[in-house]
């Protein structure tokens, strides 16, 4: 999982230090000779970093590093999925191409041999910077994780909750703990000639960082209303198509209350892109971060069952502990539907609708429902065996 982790983030990398040599050439800083675009040296203190990230994770079921892999995973993909243009542009595509082909990885070829025909997508996809934090924010969203959830670290007093304050306290630990790992002195010659040349590129960076760990937080009414907001401002009120509405229907806590006006702020602002599309970048973004945390229940089954049944074996070991309710059998049946109904699909429902992602949404909306048939059929007699594990 480290070296591959350790791909993800070296290939985003690679491709900002492209496009620093590209911009350089523009400006007839043209070097000659080929160089290395992350040398060994670079690579090793990048897998370092990755390793003192995984140490920091907890040996729980749930929120180990195991689940970050999985989360970083995702974020790469879903922007690797961005919709491309048909291949009939003129012959800067061609040079684009062939540049790219001294990039081995396979996320960087995708960068730079395509772009993204909607202008969304278009946004997301050439903004690099932007896509190496996405996924440095899934590296680090869930670290330091007890396994206890927020509301319980209030109710005890917790030491987190009261250093952070009473809500996203998990994140806000994850932030900090992600932050002064990757703030250490080993890395400041990665950090200073690799990820942020200027202070302007950090500053960037630790927004879009920020921003994304905080919206996973689902607990959080105002992370909710945050990116439902960034949504209706960028794509305006969201109505679910009539199968999957039916569905929610029946008798499932789902609501779709419009709150009051609160804009979010635009995460990278890019002068080749208009208002609208920044605004829709940003919510498009938003809903990756929040649906690549729970991906899992939008792929095939097994992966399904997989974090579920993990799901429950830590808040089992929380209530043995005395640090959280009991998942129950029936509650824990009924829950997952709930969940399913009420914000999983309703996720992916908006990634499809944002058009960003082609046919994809479609994959992932077909696979939830499929998962949630077939919960409904087995899950109860699953939920009894993990309640008296």
């Amino acid at each position: 999982m480290i070296t591959h982790v350790t791909s993800i983030l070296a290939a985003h990398l690679e491709a900002m230090v492209l496009e620093r040599r590209r911009q350089g050439d523009d400006d007839g800083d043209d070097d000659e000779g080929e160089e290395e675009l992350l040398n060994d040296d670079l690579r090793n203190d990048l897998k370092l970093l990755v390793k003192m990230v995984a140490s920091m994770y907890h040996a729980v079921p749930y929120h180990s590093f195991d689940h970050a892999h999985h989360v970083v995973s995702a974020v790469n993909d879903l922007l690797d999925m961005l919709v491309p243009v048909d291949d009939d542009d003129d012959d800067d595509e061609e040079e684009d191409e062939e540049t790219a082909n001294d990039v081995t990885t396979q996320s960087q070829q995708s960068q730079q041999s395509q772009q993204p025909k909607h202008p969304c997508s278009h946004y997301l996809y050439s903004n690099i910077p932007l896509r190496f934090a996405s996924v440095f924010a899934a590296l680090i969203h869930d670290v330091d994780h007890t396994g206890i959830i927020n509301p319980r670290l209030v109710a005890e007093d917790h030491p987190l909750a009261l250093f952070y304050g009473g809500d996203s306290i998990a994140e806000k630990n994850s932030i900090v703990v992600g932050m002064m790992i990757l703030m250490r002195p080993e890395f400041t010659v990665l950090r200073e000639t690799i990820m942020f040349p200027s202070q302007g590129d950090f500053e960037r960076f630790l927004t879009v960082v920020l921003k994304l760990i905080k919206v996973t937080d689902i607990g959080n009414a105002q992370a909710n209303k945050t990116i439902l907001n960034a949504w209706q401002e960028a794509f305006g009120e969201y109505n679910l198509p009539a199968q999957q509405q039916q569905v929610l229907e029946e008798g499932q806590q789902y609501s779709t209350q419009s709150f009051s006006n609160h804009p979010p702020s635009v995460l990278l602002e890019n002068g080749d892109c208009t208002c609208l599309d920044q605004k829709r970048a940003t919510a498009v973004l938003y809903y990756i971060m929040r649906s690549s945390d729970v991906l899992h229940l939008m792929e095939d089954w097994d992966t399904f069952l997989k974090w579920c049944k993990r799901c429950y074996v830590e808040f089992q070991a929380a209530y043995r502990a005395g640090k959280g309710d009991d998942p129950g059998c029936t509650s824990w049946y009924e829950g997952q539907v709930v969940f399913l109904d009420g914000y999983v699909a309703p996720l992916a429902q908006r990634l499809h609708s944002s058009g960003a992602f082609g046919e994809f949404g479609t994959d992932m909306i077909d696979n939830i429902y499929a998962s949630r048939s077939k919960w409904l059929e087995e899950g109860y007699e699953i939920s009894l065996q993990l309640y008296h594990q």
